[in-house]
């Protein structure tokens, strides 16, 4: 299983990812992860970083933010700069999201995000002068995937993307419910599986239910997070940090001493995840991005240093 990382806040400048990204290339990881950002526009800043980088990933990029023809020029954009595979999965976003700036939701997010990815592929592999193709550009390649949470997406992911990205699921879900739906359309499906799991180091004076709190408050408030920790087997309320213990205990996040994150790494290697994505966004929002930086790098040595190994990353 790959080890990588979820750049631990949004940007604001490319001087704050350039000096993070110095740091994460010491780390033991396969891929710098980035969410949308609604400040410094996403494939602009990491282009600009990319070779302080070397590999990455976008997870997930909002469909409603862009045509399909656009995510495939910015996409290959992207992949011309490295000589690595750039990965970017995709997602219809909230119910909201879609409303404010679609006027409507999706009638089906299911149909629109096989639509959606099909037609990204299309753009990407018609290189021809004329009609509606991109013209030809030689780039490292792009691998497509679609955010899942739950068993109808991750059905579509098995048959249309490279990968899926789960966000936050326990593994005995992931096991239960997503790697059964990823091949239920293809059984010889080989798409990959990425998992983004909050994680928080124990030290003294940390709360450590807080910080995942601090880190994932609107998950756990979303809809359709709700629903997948409903059907990961974990209690729901109003009180959050009810919510976060219960999901620590399902072990859907990493949150402990060095031996209890390494046994929840261990956990996910168990139940077949392909990459685990480490996201510190709750400690660097609240004890400063340094503190987080620094957990990354203690917390992917000693992975390293275990069974699941991983080469440092390399600025391409």
């Amino acid at each position: 299983m790959e080890i990588s990382v979820l750049l631990p806040f949004v940007p604001s400048t490319t001087a704050q990812v350039d000096a993070a990204a110095k740091v994460l290339r010491h780390c033991a990881i396969s891929r710098v992860w980035q969410g949308e950002s609604t400040r410094l526009e996403t494939y602009q800043h990491l282009a600009a970083v990319l070779p302080h980088i070397g590999q990455v990933g976008i997870a997930v990029s909002l469909m409603p933010l862009r045509h399909p023809f656009q995510a495939a020029a910015q996409a290959r954009s992207l992949a011309a700069q490295t000589t690595s595979p750039v990965d970017i999965a995709y997602g219809p976003g909230s119910v909201a999201l879609q409303r404010a700036l679609l006027g409507e939701t999706y009638r089906s997010p299911l149909g629109t995000s096989r639509s959606y990815l099909t037609s990204v592929r299309r753009f990407l592999d018609d290189t021809s002068a004329g009609g509606s193709g991109l013209a030809h550009l030689t780039h490292a390649p792009v691998r497509l995937g679609l955010g899942v949470l739950r068993p109808g997406m991750a059905a579509v992911a098995g048959e249309f993307a490279d990968f899926a990205v789960s966000w936050m699921t326990p593994p005995a879900y992931l096991e239960d419910t997503i790697r059964p739906a990823l091949r239920s359309v293809n059984t010889s499906s080989r798409t990959r599986l990425v998992t983004v799991v909050p994680t928080v180091l124990a030290a003294t004076g940390r709360d450590l239910v807080e910080l995942i709190v601090a880190g994932s408050r609107a998950h756990l408030q979303a809809p359709h997070y709700r629903d997948m920790l409903r059907r990961g087997g974990v209690a729901l309320g109003d009180d959050l940090h009810a919510i976060a213990g219960g999901l620590i205990a399902a072990g859907g996040c990493l949150a402990g001493s060095m031996a209890d994150i390494q046994d929840g790494i261990a956990a996910y290697e168990r139940v077949g995840v392909d990459e685990l994505v480490l996201n510190v966004t709750g400690v660097a929002g609240a004890l400063g991005v340094p503190a987080g930086l620094k957990d990354l790098i203690e917390i992917t040595h000693h992975a390293a240093a275990g069974s699941t190994t991983c080469p440092p990353l390399e600025a391409s």
